[in-house]
């Protein structure tokens, strides 16, 4: 059954492809976000996977990956189709709610920190980060560091059941 559904994954993004002439990243099409509050309330009516992207905002590498990657016709398309995208601020220093727990901002300098919510699926130690869920909130795969178009859209299929 995985077989099958990631077949149909694949066709599907090929078919998407095929339908836009390439996988340009100048469209003006983004990825849909959505926050950890609608997050819980979407996935009781409509399960699917997750995919939890952690950023600094003075990270360069996160950057490239939203402009170079995350921007790709391809990966936008398929990504709002099969997954729900929570993009997270890994040293936001506010309070968040998420499956009945609160998590804050950790202060552990002077001007340093980071967020209790980087440490609920995996340790994340690294930005950008990007950690794949399942359609009830178990942890597949963490993938830290900068990937190409391709490698994305490679995890996307692995992880999609």
């Amino acid at each position: 059954m995985v077989k099958i559904v990631s077949f149909i994954f694949v066709l599907s993004l090929a078919f998407v492809q095929s339908t836009n002439g390439s996988t340009d990243s100048t469209q003006d099409k983004s990825i849909q976000t959505i926050s950890l509050l609608h997050l819980e309330d979407s996935m009781k009516q409509n399960p699917k996977p997750v995919v939890i992207y952690y950023y600094a905002d003075w990270c360069k590498w996160c950057k490239l990956l939203e402009v170079n990657v995350l921007s790709d016709s391809t990966i936008v398309d398929s990504m709002n189709a099969h997954y729900y995208f929570v993009k997270f601020d890994g040293e936001y220093q506010g309070e968040i709610q998420f499956l009945g727990r609160t998590y804050s901002y950790i202060k552990t300098g002077d001007k340093q920190g980071y967020h209790e919510f980087c440490m609920v699926f995996d340790k994340i130690s690294a930005y950008p980060s990007l950690v794949f869920l399942n359609s009830h909130f178990e942890r597949k795969e963490t993938v830290a560091g900068y990937l190409k178009a391709k490698e994305l859209i490679q995890k996307m299929v692995d992880n999609l059941n």
